[in-house]
Formats: C-alpha cells, structure tokens, sequence
C-alpha cells in the first residue's frame, strides 16, 4: 500500500492539487490511498476553500493537518520558505509500507502503476534535477562539514554532471526510513536558512537540503524515469511521441499552451464545475480559462515571450 501525499491550502494551490488529485483518480493504478495535507490554522495562510473540501470528500481522499516549524517565524513567507511545506508534511504518521510525495503542479497523463514510483530496493526514488542551477557544491559541502559525494548525476535538460542533486517534485521512498530522512532534510533545510555566504537558488532550498541529508544518512537511491516528472517547461511535448505518465507543469500557461493539457484541465473544470469560481479569482488562471479564446491566446504571447527572456537571463547567470 502506498500513501500518495500532495499539500495543499487557500490560493491558486487549490487549483493545481484538485487537478492533480482529479488526474490521478483516472490514470493511477495499484494499491494506494491519496492524501491531501494542509498547514495548521494558526500560520498566516489562506484556508483551503469549501470547493476544494467538498471534492476531496466526494473522492475519499483523505486530510490531515500538519504543523511546520520553518512558517511560525513570521507571517510573510517567500517562496523559498514555502516549499518547506512538503518536508513537514511527509512527518505525517501514515500506516503505508510506501510514500510518495507529488508537487501540486504536476498532472498524471498516462495510465501506470504506482509501483513505478517507489524504490524497489533503495531508500528513495527520484530525478536527477532539470537544470545546474547550483554550482558551489565543493563549497557547500564543506560548510556542511561533509565529505564530497563520490556518486554523480546527470542533469535531465542541461545534461551537466553534478554530485546527487534530485528535482523534489515526486518523491518515493520506504515509511520504514523515512523519519530519520525526513528529519535530517528538514535539519539542513533550517541550517541553509541560517547561512548566508553559500550561493544558490533560494527557491531549491528544500533540493539542495536534500542531496546533504542523502549524503549525511548514507541513503540508496534509484534513479526515477523522466517520463513520470516530466519538465513540460523545460522540455517539449511532442505528439511524435508517447506522452509521459505525469508532466510537471508550474504555471497555467503550461496547461493552456500544450492541447492534451489544456483539454484535461477543461474537462476537470466541466467535470467541478464550481471551480471556475476560483479560477475566477486569479488573473493568471483567468486569463487562460475563463473561455475569452482570443484573450487566452494574446497572454499566451506574452508568456511565451516572458519565458524565453527568462531562460536568456538565466544562461547569462549560471555562464558568469
């Protein structure tokens, strides 16, 4: 049996972990229970919506509250501080042999079995990161007081050697290691916090805290298949080739600008119909599905456009 845990809360969040939770139940096969956990109540976040509640019950997908140390510092968190969220959520008491961990941003698009992402024989499962967008590792290492890795990864898009550094959007691993992991991944996730002088992208702290608690603890992994965290972003759908079984999407531009996305997202919205009221309420879900087509496809332009500055951008920083 296997735990399938997605975070969620109030926000255009909601939006992604129903669709995500919604593709699931159509394409997810074994033995496996979904569950959707939400950050307690006294953290400044908005609640999830009575939509959002009513669906979950209407699916038996099952919730639980969970408290997380890193949001009771202050009431405005960055996005960097937020991803903490799926570090906290995995201390959830679950009873499964099995745990896997989903961003909300990702859609299931091909029938598999859940087996496909759980280790067979290691301690984890998971994709080396997208892109080299951390490079100090010799540094970071010995600020850690760690031995440098002597295992490699490649990375999925850029192809650069890197030591183990794992994209965190699907996670496999055993209940019966996961405490001593998730504890060491949420002591360097703090630790990182507290340091200034590393230089890394502050939004992959929750990545980089990951590859020093692998290396801390001595943790087996298994390399998980692209195909089942595919970087729709990053890399293109091509209706040459077989679609992969879960593409990791980000933004809603994604979802409209590929059809076989934008269609499975129409069909969550005519299948849960009340969450056009939320789509209603964030421009950037908005101006894409509202139904306004020639309003949709000048945004899409625009972000098409966006995006490529941003990739520039990016080159030029990682080639200084």
């Amino acid at each position: 049996m296997t735990a399938i845990v997605v975070v969620s809360h109030g926000g255009e969040i909601e939006i992604k972990s129903a669709f995500l939770v919604y593709t699931l139940i159509d394409q997810l096969r074994g033995s496996y229970k979904i569950y959707i956990g939400v950050p307690a109540e006294e953290y400044n976040l908005p609640e999830l919506s009575d939509i959002s509640r009513s669906f979950y019950k209407e699916n038996n997908i099952g919730f639980f509250r969970f408290k997380n140390p890193v949001l009771e510092i202050k009431n405005n968190y960055s996005r960097g501080e937020l991803v903490s969220n799926k570090i906290y959520a995995m201390m959830h008491n679950f009873s499964e042999e099995n745990i896997v961990f989903l961003d909300s941003d990702i859609a299931a698009l091909m029938s598999f079995e859940t087996d496909q992402l759980v280790p067979e024989s290691k301690d984890l499962k998971l994709k080396p990161a997208n892109r080299a967008n951390v490079t100090d590792w010799q540094n970071i290492y010995k600020k850690a007081g760690q031995e440098y890795p002597s295992e490699s990864v490649i990375t999925g898009i850029d192809k650069k050697q890197l030591p183990p550094y794992f994209n965190s959007g699907v996670i496999g691993l055993k209940n019966k290691t996961r405490q001593d992991f998730i504890e060491m991944w949420a002591y360097y996730f703090s630790w990182l916090s507290s340091i200034n002088e590393l230089n890394y992208p502050t939004f992959h702290r929750d990545q980089v805290a990951l590859s020093l608690a692998v290396n801390k603890l001595g943790n087996e992994f298994e390399l998980l298949d692209e195909k089942y965290n595919f970087p729709v972003r990053g890399k293109k759908l091509s209706g040459k080739e077989a679609l992969p079984a879960m593409a990791h999407y980000h933004k809603p531009y994604t979802l409209y600008h590929y059809k076989v996305l934008r269609r499975l997202f129409n069909s969550f919205l005519t299948r849960n119909e009340k969450f056009k009221i939320l789509i209603n309420k964030y421009p950037e879900w908005e101006r894409f599905f509202s139904g306004i087509k020639l309003r949709a496809s000048f945004y899409s332009g625009i972000e098409k456009l966006r995006y490529k500055k941003f990739l520039i951008r990016k080159k030029v920083s990682l080639n200084r």
